[in-house]
């Protein structure tokens, strides 16, 4: 990149980010594959690297997909269940479930702690599907891809388990 008059420092500012750290970040992001490029940067990513919208799109979605498998992959190795709890706005306190407890019992306890801290609560399973649990202890929704926030409208993907 240096050798066309580019370097790390002011990559961000192609991109239309005015705080360098901030452009940084989200291209180590992109690189990443826990964010994707939006609106006119979709664009501006496409020509700097000389490629077509649609092999750029292409090509993150493959990222996306490896991403996935690789989460995928990685939660089946651990056979515990996850409570988690929401203390507040992009707080959560994430608990390990014993060895041994079954779904059943760890639904009983997500349910439980629900009910007593009258929180929002999430069981994640192995298998990595989220059980999603209001202050009554009720289930109000099941995802497949873990748990998941948004923070100033971006959707962030959980890494506490």
């Amino acid at each position: 990149m240096k050798q066309g008059g580019i370097d790390r420092r002011n990559l961000p500012q192609l991109f239309g980010y005015r705080n360098t750290n901030k452009g940084l970040r989200r291209l180590d992001a992109w690189m990443a594959g826990s964010e994707l490029p939006k609106g006119r940067q979709h664009e501006l990513l496409a020509a700097f690297l000389s490629l077509s919208l649609l092999e750029l799109d292409r090509l993150l979605q493959l990222d996306q997909q490896e991403l996935g498998k690789r989460r995928r992959e990685n939660r089946a190795q651990d056979p515990h269940y996850y409570l988690i709890v929401r203390l507040m706005a992009a707080f959560y306190q994430t608990q390990r479930l014993p060895a041994g407890t079954t779904r059943k019992q760890a639904i009983s306890m997500t349910r439980n702690r629900a009910m007593e801290w009258n929180k929002l609560c999430a069981l994640n399973t192995p298998s990595n599907q989220t059980l999603w649990f209001d202050p009554k202890g009720k289930v109000y929704a099941i995802s497949e891809k873990g748990p998941s926030m948004r923070i100033g409208g971006q959707k962030v993907t959980s890494n506490l388990i």
